[in-house]
C-alpha cells in the first residue's frame, strides 16, 4: 500500500461547537447528508474546506441508522476538525442481509459509490458553475454546502463493501482533483481491478 500528504483544513472548529447538518438531494428527496463544520466566527464561515466522503457498508444497519445513531459522534468529530463531511442517507442497498457477495447484483454493490459519485459531481460542478458566474438554480442547503467546500481537496473512506467502493470511486473521479482513499474492506471479486487505481493515496487496512 501507498501513502499520501493529506491536505488539513486550514482552520479548525472549537471541539465543542457542533456541526450544523443539512440533508439535500441527489436522486431522490433528502438522500445525502452534509455535515458543515461550526461557523461561529467569521474566518471559519469564510474558509473553504476539505471534502471528507463516508461510503458506508451496506448490510444490517439502515443507512439513516448509521448516520443518526451509530456513526453520528465520528462524522461529527470530522465536522469538528475542518471537514465538510459528506455521505448518502437513503439508498436501496441499505441495511441488506449478509449474504456472500455472490447473494446481490454487482449494482447493488456499486450503488453507495454512484450515489457518491453523483453526490460530489453536483456539488462540484455547482461550485465551478457559481465560480464562472452562472446562476445558481440550486437549493438553498445545496448553495450552502458548495460555498464551504474545496473541490480540489478531496477525501473518501469507506468500511467493507464501502471500504471497497472508496477506492474505485476515487479511480473514478476526474483527475483534475487533489483525491485520496482509504478502505476498510474484504471484498475482493466485484472490486476487482486490472490495473491499480489512479488515486494520490490509497490505505487500505
Amino acid at each position: 500500500a501507498s501513502t499520501t500528504t493529506i491536505v488539513p483544513p486550514t482552520t479548525a472548529a472549537n471541539d465543542d461547537e457542533k456541526a450544523k447538518i443539512v440533508t439535500f438531494t441527489v436522486w431522490n428527496q433528502d438522500d445525502a447528508v452534509a455535515f458543515l463544520p461550526a461557523s461561529s466566527s467569521s474566518s471559519m464561515a469564510a474558509t473553504k474546506h476539505p471534502i471528507l466522503y463516508y461510503v458506508h457498508p451496506i448490510y444490517r444497519l439502515p443507512l439513516e441508522d448509521l448516520v443518526n445513531t451509530h456513526n453520528r459522534a465520528w462524522l461529527e468529530s470530522f465536522a469538528s476538525q475542518g471537514f465538510v463531511v459528506l455521505c448518502s442517507l437513503r439508498l436501496r442497498s441499505s441495511g441488506l442481509r449478509a449474504l456472500p457477495e455472490r447473494g446481490y447484483d454487482k449494482e447493488t454493490f456499486q450503488e453507495p459509490g454512484e450515489h457518491a459519485l453523483a453526490t460530489l459531481s453536483l456539488v462540484c460542478q455547482q461550485q465551478q458553475q457559481q465560480q464562472q458566474g452562472g446562476a445558481s438554480g440550486s437549493s438553498a442547503v445545496i448553495n450552502e454546502v458548495v460555498r464551504r467546500i474545496d473541490c480540489s481537496n478531496v477525501g473518501i473512506i469507506g468500511y467493507s463493501v464501502g471500504g471497497a467502493e472508496a477506492v474505485r470511486v476515487a479511480d473514478k473521479m476526474e483527475d483534475a482533483y487533489t483525491k485520496w482513499a482509504l478502505s476498510s474492506s474484504s471484498s475482493r471479486r466485484q472490486f476487482a481491478m486490472p490495473k491499480p487505481p489512479r488515486v494520490r493515496g490509497v490505505v487500505s487496512v
